[in-house]
């Protein structure tokens, strides 16, 4: 995390080095100058509570991305409950939780594609075992294990309802609405359930993108054509299909 003051050191520097500006505003700018957009993902909290008074003050634009299912299931992204369990239990204990709630071993269910990432440059900052248990996380076990074995482990470990760490996690809907109303402040689709595209079928590629971009527009009220931000972003992470 960044504490607000040095966010708000950071945003000045950027402010005074270069031309803040929106997804929307690329069709209008020269085509030569220092243009800079500032994007802020998954729609966390303190988007609203410490961000948005900064953006204020300092006359800067930005654009944060969320993902819908956060809002139509009231839901928990599984890529914040594993931090979320990283802190309530320690992350060596989660990890062998984590393990040990798998009926095979990890080996035998990694999944290998032509198209995965380099991962030399992931995780560059961690540990050697965090790093692995990152990458099987988000890269290398299937999905729809990882999801479910998460959401076991969560329901175990915590004894309030997700709705209500929804309510205290993340952007509410009606801040929502009001940061689409601010002009400093652009909305953009980050897929429903922050699942990396290029592991997906193409249909559900279709139904991610489209989830989202349709909730923005339908509930929350944003202009089209909308931002959209990747899951993960690096290369191999979406695939020509994702494009």
């Amino acid at each position: 995390g960044v504490r607000t003051n040095d966010l708000k050191k950071q945003l000045k520097f950027l402010k005074e080095n270069y031309q803040i500006i929106h997804f929307s505003d690329l069709p209008k700018i020269a085509s030569e100058g220092n243009f800079c957009i500032i994007t802020f993902d998954d729609g966390i909290q303190e988007c609203y509570t410490r961000l948005f008074p900064l953006l204020e003050c300092l006359d800067i634009k930005a654009t944060v991305f969320v993902c819908s299912s956060i809002y139509t299931e009231k839901k928990i992204l599984t890529v914040q409950k594993t931090h979320l369990l990283s802190a309530l239990i320690g992350e060596d204990a989660f990890q062998k939780t984590f393990y040990s709630s798998l009926s095979q071993n990890p080996d035998s269910l990694r999944q290998k594609r032509v198209d995965e990432c380099d991962y030399s440059g992931v995780y560059p900052y961690d540990s050697d075992n965090v790093r692995s248990f990152k990458l099987d996380l988000n890269y290398r076990l299937p999905i729809q294990l990882v999801t479910q074995t998460v959401d076991e482990i969560f329901l175990e470990k915590y004894d309030i309802s997700e709705q209500q760490i929804v309510s205290e996690l993340y952007i509410t809907e009606d801040q929502l609405k009001r940061l689409n109303t601010s002009e400093l402040v652009e909305i953009g689709a980050h897929t429903t359930q922050h699942l990396m595209l290029s592991r997906l079928p193409v249909e559900e590629q279709i139904d991610q993108i489209k989830g989202s971009i349709d909730y923005l527009e339908n509930s929350i009220g944003c202009e089209m054509p909308i931002p959209f931000a990747y899951p993960f972003g690096r290369e191999g992470t979406y695939t020509e299909h994702t494009r």
